[in-house]
């Protein structure tokens, strides 16, 4: 359009304006929702801009920041909508909506709306709380999104039968080790490598993780080039849950007498997610195992477990 400002112009003069108003709104006497007015005019004039090139922002000068702000409010109509990503090329902005439902039936048993970002808000966590509404002993189907180690002793302390795909374990080297290839002693404390190297783990960090430093006994090894492109060498992240994350491989499902089959996810959904189970979706043709949301989360899931 003939006359516009220039991009960075119309950012200036934005940034401006409410930096403006907000060295005089502070000084006067509002109530409950007015305050929070200002908060969120603070909020939403600082989050995606920065300081233009050479500047101070003293000067009145501004740019878009590039990057994402963490927990980045996208309305100021409705604050608890969240920009959300689940990679570099999936980026949402809205909220998550979890369900439960009966496969064989469709119908759904419970739903949930949260933000979409946050751990808190993260499928795992909400989906204990879904079969909660539902009398009796179930069994749960579900999708890597589910395979944590804090939900599945939720639901397995409840009494439930659980068909979740745990995490696929990750090479640090394409084609190389995994933690599947490691002998993990939860009892000793013990990590021993596939060279046949023994070390002890350390102490639970605040994740609940813990670390099997191999380090210097990767120096040398004919089997160094297939598990670590580290300097220093290999060193393994074993999570507390790590035998409850990764349970043997689900048997077909067989509902026991006096149970039924309840799964996490858009029944309309005719196949599998991306991650979701290949035991679960086979063993029953009407229990899909994808999520139906309007967003997604950032990161991995709480106390995911690693290697």
């Amino acid at each position: 359009m003939l006359g516009a400002a220039p991009p960075s112009e119309i950012v200036d003069a934005l940034v401006t304006d409410a930096l403006r108003l907000l060295e005089h709104l502070p000084e006067q006497e509002s109530g409950g929702q007015a305050a929070n007015a200002v908060g969120l005019l603070a909020l939403v004039a600082g989050q995606d801009v920065e300081p233009a090139q050479d500047s101070d922002g003293s000067d009145g000068r501004w740019r878009i920041a590039r990057r994402t702000a963490p927990d980045r409010v996208v309305s100021v109509a409705d604050p608890d909508a969240r920009h959300i990503h689940m990679n570099r090329t999936r980026h949402q902005d809205g909220f998550k909506g979890h369900v439960s439902f009966e496969p064989e039936t469709g119908l759904f048993t419970a739903v949930a709306l949260t933000r979409g970002s946050g751990a808190g808000n993260h499928e795992a966590a909400v989906a204990g709380d879904l079969p909660d509404s539902e009398d009796g002993e179930l069994t749960i189907l579900g999708d890597t999104a589910y395979g944590t180690g804090e939900l599945r002793e939720r639901l397995q302390a409840d009494g439930h039968t659980l068909v979740i795909k745990p995490p696929p374990p990750r090479p640090a080297i394409p084609g190389g080790f995994t933690i599947d290839d490691f002998t993990v002693d939860s009892e000793a404390g013990t990590v021993t490598c596939p060279a046949g190297h023994t070390v002890t783990l350390g102490r639970p960090q605040a994740s609940d993780n813990r670390q099997a430093q191999f380090k210097a006994r990767c120096r040398g090894g004919p089997l160094r080039e297939r598990c670590t492109t580290s300097k220093a060498g290999r060193v393994l992240t074993v999570h507390t849950r790590s035998t409850s994350c990764w349970p043997p491989p689900a048997a077909p499902l067989r509902t026991p007498p006096g149970r039924r089959n309840t799964g996490y996810g858009d029944p309309r959904s005719s196949g599998p997610s991306p991650g979701s189970s290949p035991a679960a979706t086979a063993a029953s043709p009407t229990a899909a195992s994808s999520k139906t949301t309007t967003g997604s989360t950032t990161g991995p899931p709480p106390s995911t477990c690693a290697g």
